[in-house]
């Protein structure tokens, strides 16, 4: 249709419409991709302490172990706002108020119990040291919901109940961590100051982990940054690392040797994450022969 000019007023022909530009198309897929990894992010952010902290996963075990039958007194750490965690206490053999002991806090992996380790302990036990043993809250029988900034309180809560004992030898006290564990032994250090630090399977961070799967450092609520802390820590570090691991590469253990001044790292071939040989000699020698060189248990 024309008017009376000869111009056209009706739609133009389609070889005429307009076609989007590389450029435009480009910026459609950029605006996209954004939006899903916003949307990643997001659920990141809301499920990441079920993923650090599985508690739902784990199994508790139906009934307490015998107590008395291996040495092993009950403790409860109580939490702000009401609650309590669990904690266990091996007592060396040989220990007393006339003749004290010393002290290692255990810090388990994120999809244990304390109720898996309680026996694991015996070759230090029979050597005069004692083994405390602290649940994290949320896990097993124990109050609460996990966070770093909750279980280091509770940690350091129990440090300070336990060292306190005529039985303890406060000058000589070790925390021990495995797996995730090494970030609240780490963690643990910044607010009282061990004799030496043992750390099984270790991580350098959290957000080292987690960069992996491109998740930026400022959504992590959980940082155990092992890394930043080792730096400046100037006292014994035993590091003991499978170099088959899987779930926390070798070369996180083998970067924290590196940066940690006074360090040693214990390699096991042929071994992953959870297959460590915690039942053997070849586990616990290297840390006997740590302890005894750094003083911590007198021959």
């Amino acid at each position: 249709m024309y008017n009376r000019v000869g111009f056209f007023m009706g739609n133009k022909p389609d070889h005429a419409k307009r076609k989007p530009t590389l450029r435009h198309r480009v910026g459609q897929v950029v605006r996209v991709v954004l939006l899903v990894y916003l949307v990643l992010l997001l659920v990141a952010s809301a499920i990441q302490r079920r993923v650090v902290f599985p508690t739902d996963m784990i199994d508790v075990p139906a009934a307490l172990p015998p107590f008395e039958r291996y040495g092993i007194e009950p403790l409860e750490i109580p939490i702000e706002g009401g609650g309590r965690v669990e904690a266990w206490l091996a007592q060396g053999e040989g220990t007393s108020a006339d003749r004290p002991g010393p002290l290692v806090i255990f810090a388990h992996g994120n999809a244990e119990l304390i109720d898996n380790w309680a026996f694991d302990f015996k070759t230090l036990t029979e050597r005069g040291v004692n083994v405390l043993l602290v649940e994290y809250r949320g896990y097993g029988r124990s109050d609460g919901s996990p966070s770093e900034k909750g279980i280091v309180t509770d940690f350091t809560a129990a440090y300070d109940k336990v060292t306190a004992r005529d039985e303890i030898d406060s000058k000589r006290v070790v925390f021990f961590g495995r797996s995730i564990g090494t970030g609240v032994a780490c963690s643990l250090a910044r607010h009282r100051k061990p004799n030496a630090i043992i750390l099984a399977s270790p991580m350098r961070s959290i957000p080292s982990i987690a960069s992996k799967m491109l998740v930026p450092r400022f959504i992590i609520k959980d940082k155990f940054d092992n890394e930043d802390f080792l730096e400046t820590y100037d006292g014994p570090v035993l590091i003991l690392h499978g170099k088959e691991d899987r779930i926390i590469p070798y070369d996180h253990g083998d970067k924290l040797h590196r940066v940690t001044p006074n360090s040693r790292l214990v390699s096991f071939v042929d071994t992953g994450h959870n297959d460590m040989p915690t039942y053997s000699e070849e586990f616990w020698n290297p840390i006997v022969e740590f302890l005894i060189e750094t003083g911590l248990i007198v021959e």
